[in-house]
């Protein structure tokens, strides 16, 4: 067995009976960073948390889908010759108000609203990422507007769209006719 050989092993064996006191290590650093040591600790993850956000804002889809219609406030003129407003007497602007609270106040036009085919307010609604449900005319159309109906919505700008299925054909006419338009407290 040659010199190199006998040294090589009388090493590994040395070395493998050697434990490091990794605990004490890590503790003794610890305290010499003191104060030092945890304001960097809690600068460096601050600006980890800082860099997080901006990345993920980054990696957001465009066209607002993030954005929240919780506190927004919408308009909409509705032509006669729109496909099912003339049929259901809907021409005019309407306003819709997305409440704090989940609510919905709509605002009919003036000659929609005296007829007392509507209530003003009273309906909710829920957001989950693009999609938007809502009672929104379950009371007022019959039983086909009885239950709630679930839109995709986008943004673009001031304009608000809707897109779904729904068996309620004067929510989808009120809805889906025409891109709403951004008022008071809505997204930009």
């Amino acid at each position: 067995m040659g010199l190199d050989r006998r040294l090589r092993e009388e090493l590994h064996e040395h070395a493998s009976s050697i434990e490091p006191d990794t605990h004490g290590r890590l503790e003794a650093v610890m305290h010499r960073g003191g104060r030092r040591g945890r304001w960097s600790g809690a600068l460096a993850g601050v600006a980890a948390a800082v860099l997080l956000i901006a990345v993920a804002g980054t990696m957001l889809p465009l066209g607002r889908q993030d954005a929240t219609l919780t506190g927004t406030t919408w308009t909409v003129t509705l032509e006669p010759d729109d496909a099912g407003v003339a049929e259901s007497g809907m021409a005019g602007t309407w306003t819709l108000q997305l409440g704090d609270r989940s609510t919905v106040t709509l605002t009919p036009p003036a000659a929609f609203g005296a007829t007392g085919q509507i209530t003003r307010d009273g309906y909710v609604y829920t957001i989950d990422g693009d999609k938007m449900t809502t009672t929104l005319f379950s009371r007022d159309h019959g039983p086909t507007c009885a239950g709630p109906a679930t839109y995709g919505w986008s943004i673009d700008g001031d304009k608000l769209t809707f897109a779904g299925a729904d068996s309620c054909d004067a929510r989808a006419v009120l809805l889906e006719t025409r891109a709403w338009t951004a008022s008071a407290g809505a997204p930009r």
